[in-house]
């Protein structure tokens, strides 16, 4: 099974114009899975533990766009580095059992539309459902490379500086 993936970034966003708007950032993920196995002696629930840090690239167009209110659609692309690949039997202890190096750059794409809400003038409510394509390429298995193609949502507070 595979838990919800966590992901956490900053980015910024630069305006190209009345309508285009270009992003990049950096953000972290968080992929879990977890399986029946053993490893020697011990048997029991296994986690799958993926960390990734990347960097993300959108471009946007402004649809609606006032003092108060935000509506745009966004395609970018993303290059994820895995930092960290590791095995754990969750009833034994907190320390892996395998750590693997993952070579391979994991690639994205990303096809949205969202929009954001200003709730002060330093801070917006935002909301960006997206249709995502991760290439698997020689990545460890996840849900990335199981279900390549997902559907998502993101929201959260931006702020605007």
């Amino acid at each position: 099974t595979y838990s919800v993936p966590v992901s956490v970034g900053v980015s910024y966003r630069h305006s190209l114009g009345e309508k285009f708007a270009l992003s990049v950032g950096v953000n972290w993920s968080m992929l879990n899975r977890y399986f029946k196995g053993s490893y020697n002696t011990v048997e029991g629930e296994v986690t799958h533990s993926l960390h990734y840090v990347g960097i993300p690239l959108n471009l946007y167009y402004n649809i609606v766009q006032n003092r108060n209110i935000s509506i745009y659609a966004y395609g970018g692309f993303s290059a994820e580095k895995c930092v960290s690949s590791q095995y754990y039997i969750r009833s034994t202890s907190n320390i892996p059992l395998i750590s693997e190096k993952v070579d391979e750059l994991q690639f994205g794409l990303k096809l949205g539309v969202g929009g954001a809400f200003r709730l002060t003038e330093y801070l917006s409510l935002y909301f960006d459902p997206y249709l995502a394509y991760y290439i698997p390429g020689r990545q460890p298995k996840s849900l990335r490379t199981e279900y390549p193609a997902m559907i998502s949502f993101e929201a959260g507070l931006r702020f605007n500086l």
